[in-house]
Parts: structure tokens; C-alpha cells; sequence
């Protein structure tokens, strides 16, 4: 038997006809060939695990196939695992099988269909050959995993080279942090075609922590405090005023950054946002009373806004989208200048424009640098390059 390979390319479509024809019978020919990197990939997961969270751990098994790489993880102790492959095929055996709290399809080539922050880390198994390192794939694993949490995937040896400068990219541009790289591991010993010839090397990258905004000393300790008295930059007072901000800016979005003791506790119901073209209100109910931060004059317009929350730092996040990608060197059109670093969202440094510090003389904004902010294995793998890792 022959490891299954395709003329077909290496297409979304082509790689889910593929996995569909072979969804029965894909355990039984990878174990056959002593496919043991589920378990190998597993056992590197429990290793950077917290010992107190392998429970409830929340990990995204992408590439998921009929469930042996989620079987591997649950199997130590996981208990929060989500599973999600191309093939429709292998998600219904994988369904069948109870092995993920959900498995659904889903294209690893595509955006996902998952919130910021949503998992502790991410698994992707066998899958990188037929992933692009100019496509969205990486970008995605680091934005579904909250910062500090783990991206794990394989490589087979004769691809790896292929995905070595996105890697080291996203090192350098701070996105994620090298934790381990094996030696290559057997990937199919059992099989002839590939034994000593093919292995796989297991990649750890933890995703970067977000940046801090830089702490100024006196009056700007921190985050800009409005001073009442003076005007342009100033928040309206439609209620007790939120009265520290900082902003950043990102390509496609500028994120408006608010701090308040114990708002973690605060739920979702009782932050609202509203927009217009170049205005937002966010209000937070805080004890029965309402607290709020309005910002008109924007420096550009907007299309919308939406929050978010950054859960264990008592803060929220106002994402205002850009109606044009352009740079925003100010937050408003009435404020002197400012802005520092880039969206942390989008691999920036959100140091802040401090909402401008609205009229004191001199400042200009803070100035600062930008803004913050049973087949044939041999007629099946020809152009896909064999199965995936």
C-alpha cells in the first residue's frame, strides 16, 4: 500500500475530496503505517499545559480529520476541546465518535469562525502542507489563541524550508515567541515511501503577551486624564465621565483603550457602544449608574464600532473601523498631534495618542511615533505532497 496523493492540487476542494473518498478507511491505512504524531503532539500540549488547567484548557484542534488527534488530547485529561477539519466526511465520523465538545467543517485557509482570545491553544496536525505560508493561516492561529497561549503544528521535512521566513517573521514582528522545535520525529516509518526519508518536526510558538502602554510620571501617569477645565480632545460629560483612555492605531481598525477597577466583573449587557461617522459613545453600568465616554471629531470616519474585552485586565476595547485604511496620526481632528506604536491587535505597540491631552499647551497630543494603538497512496499525494503535516 502507498501513501494516497492527488493530481488534483492542492485546492480546499481538491484537499476535501480527497480526506471525503478516504474518510473510512484513513485510520486504518495511517496506523497501519505507524502514524503516531496525534499522540506525539498531544504529549507536547500537556507538557506546556498549567498542571491546574489541563481541564479546563480550551483548545482548538484544526485539521481534526476522524478525531485521532482529539482522542490523543482528550485522552490526557483535556476536556474543552473543539474540533474542525475541511472534510465534512471525517467531521461526521469525528461527530459520531463524541471525541470534541463541537467539531464542525471549517477552512484552514479562510478566516475562522472564532472570537480573539477564544482558546488556550491551538493543535494543527498533519495539515501544514496544504496551507500556503503567504496565506492567512498563521495570522489566524495567533488570533483565535489569547496572548501567552500555545500554536502547535507539524511540518514534514521536505516542506518545512518552505515556512521557515513566515516563521521567523512572526518572531520578529512580535506576534509569537519560539518555545520548541524537535528534532524530526518518524511521520510513517511503517511506510516504504517515506520511513527514513520523510519525518516531521513538531513546532511550539507561544503567542506574544500584549504590549503595555507606557507609563508617564506626574499628571500623565499612565493613561491621559482629562483635565475638565480645558477643552478640544475632552470627552463630553453625559454622565460621571470615564476619564482615562488610551488609544491605537491599526490598519484597519483604531482601538480606544478603558481602564476601570473591578470592570471584569461588569457583564456584557451593561457596556454599550453606539458610532457615527466621526463620533462613539461607550457607556459602562457600573453599581446603577452609568458611566461614559464620548468622542466626536474623530481624525478620519468610521463605518462602525464594536467592543471588546480584555478579560483579567479590567478593560475594555472600543474597535472603531476604518472607513478608509489610512493612518491615524491623532485620534481627533482637535487635538494637537499624537499617537504611539500600533494596534495590539495587529502586531502593534499600543503606547497611545492619551486622548490627546486636550489643550495643554505644548503637548501637541504627546506627539510620539504613529498610532498606538485502501487507496492508492502513490496516485493520491503526487501534487498534494502526500499527507499533510
Amino acid at each position: 500500500m502507498s501513501v494516497p496523493q492527488s493530481s488534483w492540487g492542492t485546492s480546499p476542494e481538491a484537499n476535501q475530496k480527497l480526506y471525503d473518498d478516504w474518510a473510512q478507511k484513513y485510520e486504518e491505512d495511517v496506523r497501519t503505517w505507524g502514524y503516531t504524531m496525534p499522540e506525539d503532539c498531544a504529549k507536547i500540549l500537556k507538557k506546556y499545559c498549567p498542571e491546574d488547567r489541563v481541564k479546563d484548557f480550551e483548545v482548538l484542534d484544526a485539521g481534526a480529520g476522524d478525531g485521532l488527534s482529539g482522542k490523543a488530547i482528550t485522552d490526557l485529561g483535556f476536556e474543552n476541546v473543539t474540533g474542525i477539519d475541511l472534510s465534512p466526511e471525517l467531521i461526521k465520523i469525528a461527530q459520531e465518535n463524541k471525541i470534541y465538545k463541537k467539531a464542525e467543517v471549517a477552512d484552514l485557509s479562510k478566516p475562522l469562525p472564532y472570537a480573539d482570545g477564544q482558546f488556550d491553544a491551538i493543535t494543527v496536525v498533519g495539515v501544514m502542507t496544504y496551507l500556503e505560508p503567504d496565506g492567512c493561516c498563521l495570522d489566524e492561529f495567533c488570533r483565535v489563541v489569547k496572548p501567552g497561549g500555545l500554536v502547535i503544528f507539524t511540518h514534514r521535512t521536505d516542506k518545512v524550508d518552505q515556512w521557515t521566513d513566515a516563521h521567523e517573521k512572526f518572531i520578529s514582528d512580535g506576534k509569537w515567541e519560539k518555545v520548541e522545535i524537535t528534532d524530526p520525529l518518524p511521520y510513517l516509518p511503517q511506510n516504504p515511501e517515506y520511513a527514513d526519508k520523510i519525518k516531521v518536526i513538531i513546532h511550539v510558538f507561544r503567542v506574544a503577551e500584549e504590549k503595555k502602554a507606557v507609563e508617564y510620571l506626574g499628571g500623565a501617569a499612565g493613561k491621559y486624564t482629562w483635565d475638565d477645565s480645558k477643552t478640544g480632545g475632552s470627552a463630553d460629560n453625559l454622565g460621571p465621565v470615564i476619564s482615562k483612555y488610551s488609544w491605537a492605531d491599526g490598519k484597519r481598525t483604531v482601538s480606544v483603550y478603558v481602564e476601570l477597577d473591578d470592570l471584569d466583573a461588569i457583564p456584557d449587557d451593561d457596556i454599550k457602544i453606539e458610532s457615527g461617522e466621526k463620533e462613539f459613545t461607550l457607556s459602562i453600568t457600573m453599581g446603577g449608574k452609568a458611566r461614559t465616554l464620548k468622542l466626536a471629531d474623530l481624525n478620519e470616519e468610521i463605518a462602525g464600532s464594536k467592543f471588546t474585552r480584555k478579560k483579567g485586565k479590567n478593560m475594555v476595547v472600543a474597535k472603531l473601523t476604518k472607513k478608509e485604511e489610512t493612518s491615524w496620526f491623532k485620534l481627533q481632528g482637535s487635538t494637537g498631534g499624537g499617537g504611539g506604536g500600533g494596534d495590539d491587535d495587529e502586531g502593534g505597540d499600543p503606547m497611545g495618542g492619551m486622548g490627546g491631552m486636550g489643550g495643554m499647551a505644548g503637548m501637541g497630543g504627546m506627539g510620539g511615533g504613529g498610532g498606538m494603538g485502501g487507496m492508492d497512496l502513490s496516485s493520491m499525494m503526487g501534487g498534494m505532497g502526500g499527507m499533510g503535516q
